[in-house]
């Protein structure tokens, strides 16, 4: 088993985006879509990242991004937000259930 990385792209750990190769388009936000429902979201990944998805998908990308989305609306309707730390959140959570 191998650790991977933390995201640089976290709020709380790395740079933000854009990243250095984005480029900029006309009427759009650095790394968001132009329409809330838009459903293609072309974007570069590091190789970790794509580990990541290979690991939360069992070998697929785009099954371990649905799973990491289900993830995170778990989490959400648990009372997680992206700005607090995921190890401070699961420790009060920890404490919640002792």
């Amino acid at each position: 088993m191998y650790l991977i990385p933390p995201s640089p792209h976290h709020p709380t750990q790395g740079e933000h985006m854009p990243r250095k190769d984005y480029k900029p388009q006309l009427g759009r936000t650095a790394g968001m879509p132009e329409k809330i429902a838009a459903q293609h979201f072309n974007r570069r990944i590091s190789p970790a990242e794509v580990q990541i998805l290979h690991a939360a998908g069992f070998g697929s990308k785009t099954d371990g991004f649905r799973n990491l989305l289900d993830l995170y609306q778990e989490l959400h309707n648990m009372g997680y937000r992206c700005n607090t730390s995921i190890r401070k959140f699961l420790s009060v959570m920890e404490n919640k259930l002792a």
